[in-house]
């Protein structure tokens, strides 16, 4: 498996802490990937990924 890609920076805005906090908790956990996150919380890591980025 390769290395995951970097996380975008967050743009100002209304998402910007939420997506923050995302990032965090995310972090805390040891940085699961995307997909082993959608897997237990039954979202796509795509939709999880977006979130995280603020979209």
């Amino acid at each position: 498996m390769g290395m995951p890609r970097a996380e975008r920076p967050l743009e100002n805005g209304p998402l910007r802490d939420f997506a923050a906090g995302l990032r965090r908790l995310r972090i805390d956990a040891g940085s699961p990937p995307y997909r082993e996150l959608g897997a237990r919380a039954h979202y796509s890591a795509s939709v999880l990924s977006d979130v995280a980025g603020g979209r």
